[in-house]
Protein backbone atom coordinates (compact mmCIF):
# COMPACT_ATOMS: atom_id res chain seq x y z
CA UNK A 1 0.00 0.00 0.00
CA UNK A 2 1.10 3.50 -0.76
CA UNK A 3 0.98 6.14 1.99
CA UNK A 4 -2.39 7.37 0.69
CA UNK A 5 -3.88 3.88 1.21
CA UNK A 6 -4.04 2.91 -2.46
CA UNK A 7 -2.38 -0.14 -3.93
CA UNK A 8 0.77 0.54 -5.94
CA UNK A 9 0.29 0.34 -9.68
CA UNK A 10 1.83 -2.80 -11.15
CA UNK A 11 4.55 -2.00 -13.70
CA UNK A 12 3.75 -2.83 -17.31
CA UNK A 13 5.21 -6.07 -18.60
CA UNK A 14 6.61 -9.09 -16.83
CA UNK A 15 9.70 -10.36 -15.13
CA UNK A 16 10.77 -13.63 -16.73
CA UNK A 17 12.34 -16.14 -14.33
CA UNK A 18 14.32 -18.85 -16.14
CA UNK A 19 15.40 -21.77 -13.92
CA UNK A 20 15.12 -25.55 -14.23
CA UNK A 21 14.76 -25.93 -10.45
CA UNK A 22 11.03 -25.71 -9.79
CA UNK A 23 11.48 -24.60 -6.16
CA UNK A 24 13.85 -21.77 -7.08
CA UNK A 25 11.69 -20.71 -10.03
CA UNK A 26 8.42 -20.67 -8.09
CA UNK A 27 9.98 -19.00 -5.04
CA UNK A 28 11.46 -16.18 -7.13
CA UNK A 29 8.15 -15.70 -8.93
CA UNK A 30 6.25 -15.57 -5.63
CA UNK A 31 8.69 -13.04 -4.16
CA UNK A 32 8.45 -10.85 -7.24
CA UNK A 33 4.64 -11.03 -7.17
CA UNK A 34 4.63 -10.07 -3.48
CA UNK A 35 6.57 -6.95 -4.44
CA UNK A 36 4.07 -5.93 -7.11
CA UNK A 37 5.61 -7.43 -10.24
CA UNK A 38 4.02 -9.77 -12.74
CA UNK A 39 6.38 -12.77 -12.86
CA UNK A 40 6.38 -15.71 -15.24
CA UNK A 41 8.61 -18.74 -14.78
CA UNK A 42 9.99 -21.08 -17.42
CA UNK A 43 12.25 -24.17 -17.21
CA UNK A 44 15.02 -23.51 -19.71
CA UNK A 45 16.46 -21.30 -22.41
CA UNK A 46 14.25 -22.77 -25.13
CA UNK A 47 11.10 -21.78 -23.21
CA UNK A 48 12.63 -18.39 -22.37
CA UNK A 49 13.28 -17.57 -26.02
CA UNK A 50 9.73 -18.63 -26.91
CA UNK A 51 8.35 -16.15 -24.36
CA UNK A 52 10.76 -13.40 -25.42
CA UNK A 53 9.73 -13.82 -29.06
CA UNK A 54 6.00 -14.20 -28.35
CA UNK A 55 5.31 -10.49 -28.32
CA UNK A 56 4.64 -10.39 -24.57
CA UNK A 57 6.45 -7.49 -22.93
CA UNK A 58 9.33 -8.78 -20.83
CA UNK A 59 10.98 -5.93 -18.94
CA UNK A 60 13.51 -7.93 -16.92
CA UNK A 61 14.85 -11.48 -16.85
CA UNK A 62 16.40 -13.57 -14.08
CA UNK A 63 18.47 -16.22 -15.85
CA UNK A 64 19.99 -19.40 -14.41
CA UNK A 65 23.24 -20.54 -16.01
CA UNK A 66 23.03 -24.34 -15.62
CA UNK A 67 19.93 -25.75 -17.34
CA UNK A 68 19.15 -28.61 -19.71
CA UNK A 69 18.20 -28.11 -23.40
CA UNK A 70 19.65 -24.58 -23.56
CA UNK A 71 21.75 -23.12 -20.76
CA UNK A 72 22.03 -19.50 -19.68
CA UNK A 73 25.26 -18.85 -21.59
CA UNK A 74 23.61 -20.03 -24.81
CA UNK A 75 20.65 -17.72 -24.13
CA UNK A 76 23.02 -14.79 -23.53
CA UNK A 77 24.80 -15.48 -26.82
CA UNK A 78 21.50 -15.54 -28.73
CA UNK A 79 20.31 -12.35 -27.01
CA UNK A 80 23.56 -10.56 -27.89
CA UNK A 81 22.95 -11.31 -31.58
CA UNK A 82 19.31 -10.16 -31.58
CA UNK A 83 18.74 -6.43 -32.24
CA UNK A 84 15.45 -6.40 -30.34
CA UNK A 85 16.56 -8.46 -27.34
CA UNK A 86 20.19 -7.53 -26.75
CA UNK A 87 19.29 -4.58 -24.50
CA UNK A 88 16.95 -6.60 -22.26
CA UNK A 89 17.85 -5.90 -18.61
CA UNK A 90 18.72 -9.11 -16.78
CA UNK A 91 20.63 -10.70 -13.96
CA UNK A 92 22.19 -14.12 -13.61
CA UNK A 93 21.01 -16.41 -10.83
CA UNK A 94 23.60 -19.05 -10.05
CA UNK A 95 25.42 -20.94 -7.32
CA UNK A 96 28.57 -20.79 -9.48
CA UNK A 97 29.08 -17.04 -9.30
CA UNK A 98 32.59 -17.41 -10.70
CA UNK A 99 31.08 -18.69 -13.98
CA UNK A 100 28.89 -15.64 -14.55
CA UNK A 101 29.94 -13.35 -17.38
CA UNK A 102 31.79 -10.23 -16.32
CA UNK A 103 29.60 -7.15 -16.22
CA UNK A 104 26.30 -8.99 -15.73
CA UNK A 105 24.66 -8.56 -12.31
CA UNK A 106 24.50 -11.79 -10.30
CA UNK A 107 21.91 -13.02 -7.81
CA UNK A 108 23.82 -15.73 -5.93
CA UNK A 109 21.98 -18.92 -5.05
CA UNK A 110 22.57 -20.49 -1.65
Amino acid sequence: MKPDGTAPQRPEGMVLVVDDDVVVRETLCELLELHGHHAVGVRDGVEALAVLRSGDKVRFMVLDLAMPHMNGMQVLRILSEDRELKELPLCISTAAVENAPIGVPVLPKP
